[in-house]
């Protein structure tokens, strides 16, 4: 990429000099060259560069490895290394660094910028996909609802300005009192104080709805009916941090047919959001396919005319080894953003290979049958079917231990089921998700989906028993000839 900014990072400055003639060639601009890992990260800091080209080995008390990590965590700039050492240790300790790539010292200059290129297409890549989960993201928590965060003894921490409005208290008031305080619900039929939903959420780590009616009392003592539900925050390590709680007056859907199309248009909306996520995926597969992809391939073709010396055979297989599980990642990557086969020849089709290749990839006897798929349905709604059974299929697989799994897809009187069966552990579900949140996670996923086609979805398990899970779809359009 000309005009790309490549900072140097090199003890020997004999060998850094040569590197920056070569890059110089290649139309890489070098605004710095460091000597140092400490120095390596001042230079990120002050001068910016799009990449940094880093020698494992340097003086000073940190070593390559080590600045890398540092500069990667905190300056999202992506690194490739230079090595001399073709060790299992080193090579381990650079798999473990999440870097970019590496480069074999003496390193041939078409390898270098093969490598290079690979690396600054990886990091632009990554880096759209995480402005694209942002946007998302903002999206999702700008839907027009009340909104309250706690932390995990249920302290309020942010309140934003319907919740305001409907509670009476400011957010300067309410920040840093009991939920319990602020939140004050009483059931609508028999009048008496209702538990307030994080506080259960927390507990039960899951989603929590109410059942019943209720009625909202303002701190000025307006009372009007709301509906809630309540999700608690959860880490990456599984450890819940809070709770949020997301609410709103419905004093007019039960008034009012106008509130019903309300409902209709947040339920469009939802669909529009997962058809966004889903052209997303495609875009993301698209690009990895034809971009990143095409480039592993021209890399493979070109390394594969490289003769190594008797020195470098065994890192060059190495690398060659490493370059064929990147293409094979790539490829497995793309086809789960987007399946080709589902593109091409439809919903029994692609869950059949589905189904194929958990078989070849797990230790699990799986087994698909389908029945009344003559024709196409619409392709958006094949998409939300095969996202479906994707996630149950996964589900199972990774939560059921089960040796034998079987899913059913059948097409009849305008509905499709989907049902999955395994001879598992089988589980109580609420005890699951206190062990899983993730578990509960994926299962409303699929409630989500189903809900948009106005389906059912049920769940029969009991320790020992395994498990049987059934989506039901009503659909009736069919793909127009």
């Amino acid at each position: 990429m000309p005009g790309t900014r490549i900072l140097i990072v090199e003890d020997e400055l004999i060998i850094a000099e040569d590197i920056r003639l070569s890059l110089n060639e290649m139309g890489y601009d070098i605004p710095e060259i460091a000597t140092t890992g400490e120095e390596a990260i001042n230079k990120v800091e002050t001068t910016d560069p799009d990449l940094v080209l880093m020698d494992i080995n340097l003086s000073g008390k940190m070593n390559g490895i080590e600045a890398s990590g540092y500069i990667q965590e905190n300056y999202k700039c992506p690194v490739v290394f230079l090595t001399s050492q073709a060790d299992q240790n080193t090579l381990n300790a650079i798999r473990k660094s999440g870097t970019y790539g590496y480069v074999h010292k003496p390193y041939d200059e078409r390898e270098l910028q093969i490598v290079l290129e690979m690396a600054l297409y990886k990091h632009q890549m990554e880096m759209q996909l995480k402005e694209s989960e942002e946007w998302l993201s903002v999206t999702l928590k700008s839907i027009g609802d009340a909104v309250i965060a706690t932390n995990e003894k249920g302290t309020i921490k942010f309140m934003n300005l319907l919740a305001e409005n409907l509670t009476g208290w400011s957010a300067t008031e309410a920040i840093g009192k009991k939920i319990n305080k602020v939140f004050h619900i009483t059931s609508e039929q028999t009048g008496k104080r209702v538990a307030d939903p994080i506080t259960n959420a927390i507990a039960k780590s899951e989603v929590v709805k109410f059942e019943m009616d209720v009625v909202l009392t303002s701190k000025n003592g307006k009372k009007f009916p709301v509906d809630d539900s309540a999700a608690p925050i959860i880490k990456d390590d599984g450890s819940i941090i809070g709770g949020i709680l997301v609410f709103r007056d419905i004093t007019l859907i039960k008034k009012s047919k106008e509130e019903h199309l309300k409902i209709i248009r947040h339920k469009e909306h939802a669909i529009a959001l997962m058809e966004g996520q889903e052209e997303e995926r495609k875009r993301i597969a698209r690009e990895l396919h034809d971009g990143l992809g095409q480039l592993l391939t021209a890399a493979k073709l070109r390394i594969g005319n490289i003769i190594p010396s008797k020195e470098n055979k065994s890192s060059f297989q190495e690398m060659n080894n490493i370059l064929e599980e990147t293409i094979s990642e790539v490829r497995r990557i793309s086809n789960n953003l987007m399946p080709s086969v589902l593109v091409n020849f439809g919903l029994e089709a692609s869950i059949r290979l589905l189904c194929e290749n958990f078989s070849k990839n797990t230790s699990v006897n799986l087994t698909f049958q389908s029945s009344g798929l003559n024709k196409r349905l619409d392709s958006k709604i094949e998409v939300n079917i095969y996202r479906i059974a994707q996630e149950l299929l996964n589900n199972s697989i990774k939560y059921a231990e089960a040796s034998n799994i079987s899913l059913q897809l059948l097409k009849e009187n305008g509905s499709i089921k989907i049902v999955v069966n395994d001879d598992g552990q089988g589980f109580s579900i609420n005890e699951r998700n206190k062990v899983k949140p993730e578990f509960g996670n994926g299962i409303n996923n699929i409630k989500d989906r189903v809900n948009l086609f106005n389906g059912k979805f049920k769940i029969k398990s009991s320790k020992g028993k395994g498990t049987e899970i059934s989506a039901e779809l009503f659909v009736v359009n069919e793909k127009k000839s």
